[in-house]
């Protein structure tokens, strides 16, 4: 009988902590309501916030993920530094049938704040800059926060990398290679990027914390765009 009981117990606390994660999912999840001028010339289609972002630290490989909403991630490519490494970012799908694409997006209106006596716009300072080239891969399993480890991060749905990101020296706009991914209504998609080793730096900054009413404003930072399936198959007239 005390078997059983300790098995229950042990079930419900499971039970709970996947709830807990979960909630932090939901919780997080915010639309980009104010964003800098569509780059595509259309506007059916929507930016979403990150719903988990985790930058990892080498040195905290054996620590539970912890998410952030904003900050600073680093690249340098080089174990030796103890700089991250890598980047996690997951987002919740909209729960739309016409929900047909979507796009990774590094991305800022005012530009990348290169030192002192810059203007930064409202505080706002956000973007990449580097050199070279980082890789985005489509992961197959959740990020839960404060249960998965370094050691134990989810895998990646394949070798293949899903976006290739070119990052300009002088920051702004980083090129994310455009053939997108398919994405079904609901779907939680996660994304691992990772540095190329001989970039020598990538330095990304986001901000996501302005908020007015219930409504998250933001006009820097990493980003979803999601396009809709009739913007790609359009009704014939």
């Amino acid at each position: 009988m005390r078997v059983a009981l300790a098995t229950c117990a042990i079930l419900a606390t499971a039970a709970l902590s996947w709830a807990s994660s979960a909630e932090v999912v939901e919780q997080q999840q915010h639309v980009l309501y104010l964003y800098s001028e569509p780059q595509t010339g259309h506007e059916d289609y929507q930016h979403l916030m990150p719903t988990i972002l985790v930058p990892i630290k080498e040195s905290h490989r054996h620590h539970p993920f912890t998410s952030a909403t904003s900050g600073r991630v680093y690249f340098s490519g080089d174990k030796s530094t103890k700089d991250e490494e890598r980047m996690l970012v997951s987002f919740r799908v909209p729960p739309d049938e016409s929900v047909g694409r979507c796009f990774l997006s590094f991305f800022h209106k005012l530009g990348y704040s290169g030192g002192a006596g810059e203007e930064e716009g409202d505080g706002v300072e956000a973007g990449i800059r580097g050199r070279g080239q980082m890789y985005a891969y489509k992961l197959r399993e959740e990020i839960f926060i404060g249960k998965t480890t370094y050691h134990g991060r989810p895998r990646r749905e394949s070798d293949g990398v899903v976006f290739g990101i070119s990052v300009p020296l002088e920051g702004g706009y980083a090129d994310v290679s455009d053939q997108g991914v398919q994405c079904a209504p609901g779907e939680t998609i996660t994304f691992e990027i990772v540095p190329d080793r001989e970039i020598g730096m990538v330095d990304v900054c986001w901000n996501q914390e302005a908020e007015e009413e219930d409504e998250h404003f933001v006009e820097s930072g990493i980003g979803l765009r999601v396009i809709s399936e009739e913007w790609f198959c359009p009704e014939d007239n």
